[in-house]
C-alpha cells in the first residue's frame, strides 16, 4: 500500500528522512506488535542505532489539546501502551512528538487513576478510565502538553 501525498506517512517519512534517519518497514510480527516504522540513526556517540516506532496519527480529530492513550484495545487484549514500540509518536497539525514508551507507561501509571470505576462518556475520560458499551477497551485521554514531563520527549517539526 503506498501512502498519498501529504498523508501522514508521507510527512512522518519526510520529516524522519530530513534529520538524516533511515526508515524501514517492520515484519509482519512486528506490524502486529504496534511497530509502524524501524528507524535507524547516528546517536550523540557516532554508533548507529536502531529503534521501533508507534506512530499515533491524529487523523481527522481538531484539537492536538489532548491525547487518547490504549491500556486494553476494544477486544480486550493487550493495548498499544504495553506492546514493544521503543517509541510512541504523536501526530499533531505542525509536528510530531516522539515519547519513549516504557517511560510514557510509568508516567501514565502514576498519573490514573486504576482504582476508580470505569466513566461511560467520553468527555469525562480525562486522566479516568473509559470503556464504550460493548467493548472490552480501557483508554484515557492525557493532556498533550503532558508529554513533554516526560523526560526524553522530543519535538519534530513538520517538513
Amino acid at each position: 500500500m503506498c501512502a498519498a501525498p501529504n498523508s501522514p506517512q508521507v510527512d512522518f517519512k519526510a520529516t524522519a528522512l530530513a534529520r538524516h534517519y533511515k526508515l524501514s518497514r517492520p515484519s509482519r510480527v512486528q506490524k502486529a506488535q504496534h511497530i509502524d516504522y524501524i528507524m535507524s540513526g547516528l546517536d550523540q556517540q557516532k554508533r548507529v542505532t536502531t529503534v521501533t516506532l508507534d506512530i499515533k496519527y491524529r487523523g481527522k480529530k481538531k484539537s492536538d489539546a489532548w491525547q487518547w492513550i490504549e491500556f486494553r484495545n476494544p477486544a480486550g487484549k493487550t493495548g498499544w501502551l504495553y506492546q514493544t514500540a521503543d517509541f510512541i509518536v504523536f501526530e499533531r497539525r505542525q509536528d510530531f512528538i516522539l515519547v519513549n514508551r516504557k517511560k510514557l507507561v510509568d508516567w501514565v501509571n502514576n498519573k490514573i487513576r486504576h482504582d476508580l470505576p470505569f466513566v461511560t462518556n467520553s468527555w469525562h475520560a480525562k486522566y479516568r478510565l473509559f470503556k464504550r458499551p460493548n467493548k472490552n477497551e480501557s483508554i484515557t485521554q492525557i493532556k498533550t502538553s503532558d508529554l513533554f514531563e516526560i523526560s526524553g520527549t522530543h519535538i519534530w517539526r513538520k517538513q
